[in-house]
């Protein structure tokens, strides 16, 4: 598995989940025996090697990814410690060769292209007495989502092909996620850097099974300050 070579100083890797498949998986998470997480990605072949990219990446950090509230490029190039593992795995079946290199060094064109976000749905659990909980907490973090509130902040990014936003508000909470029909002509027109009011929806949910907390961010109104 060229995409999950164990002979490196990464430890012995697992798969935890698969986000892009051809061929082989192309982007993934996976984690080693002392449970430190890792993204890798497909970056570059040649006739001679393939050349995957993996980043550590803390629990939060993760969730964050894997969620949408951080996309794919930044993932990869503005790592936590800032060292991306730059790993060539020979198609003659040779030890796989690991450099740890600066995130700035990295080519822009071996990384995701920014805008790209992981979007994981919920699945749905059957109607069993065991999903008891399972409703409770979905009864109780309902109570978290906060459907529109303005934030007033810097923006950072709009992709119209996907129809993605990025904006900094004042306190430095980034917003990543959805442009709504209705803000689409707005944001499409906006300029980068400048100051907007962002009215933004979040829709938090709770993955079943793991538990874990996935907040979503729709923008519904771009005004310019």
């Amino acid at each position: 598995m060229g995409y999950l070579p164990q002979s490196t100083h990464l430890g012995k890797l697992e798969l935890i989940e698969v986000y892009e498949f051809y061929d082989q998986p192309i982007l993934f998470s996976c984690r080693n025996a002392s449970d430190a997480i890792f993204m890798g990605v497909f970056a570059a072949e040649d006739d001679n090697f393939e050349t995957w990219l993996y980043v550590g990446v803390s629990p939060h950090r993760f969730n964050q990814i894997r969620s949408g509230t951080i996309d794919l490029h930044d993932a990869f190039s503005e790592v936590e410690d800032g060292i991306i593992f730059q790993i060539k795995v020979s198609h003659d079946e040779q030890m796989p060769v690991l450099m740890p290199i600066s995130a700035p060094q990295i080519p822009d064109d071996m990384l995701p292209l920014p805008g790209e976000f992981i979007n994981l749905e919920t699945p749905t659990l059957p109607e069993l007495d065991e999903d008891l909980k399972w409703k409770s907490l979905q009864k109780q973090f309902k109570d978290l989502s906060e459907p529109e509130h303005d934030v007033e902040g810097t923006l950072i990014g709009v992709f119209t092909d996907n129809k993605t936003f990025g904006i900094e508000a004042q306190d430095g909470t980034i917003y990543k996620g959805e442009i709504l029909e209705e803000a689409f002509n707005t944001a499409s027109s906006a300029t980068i850097s400048e100051r907007y009011i962002a009215t933004i929806r979040e829709v938090t949910s709770i993955q079943p099974v793991t538990e874990e907390v996935k907040t979503d961010y729709y923008l519904v109104k771009l005004d310019p300050i």
